[in-house]
């Protein structure tokens, strides 16, 4: 494996750069993407929401409650 890393002109330190500038730009796409998702696939609209649920019917709960 060394030899051939060496036959290309490749190193470890090289690959870690690399692999670290692709982390970032991973990173930076990732977030872009999901910041973008939201604002286009966001359903809240303002306004009012979501009225709150009917109360619990008589005896909910068990006995002692």
């Amino acid at each position: 494996m060394r030899a051939q890393m060496a036959a290309s002109g490749a190193s470890i330190g090289g690959a870690i750069v690399g692999g670290i500038i692709g982390l970032v730009l991973l990173t930076i796409f990732a977030t872009v993407g999901g910041l973008l998702g939201v604002v286009i696939f966001e359903k809240r609209k303002g306004g009012v929401g979501a009225p709150p649920p009917p109360p619990p019917p008589g005896g909910f709960g068990g006995p002692g409650m």
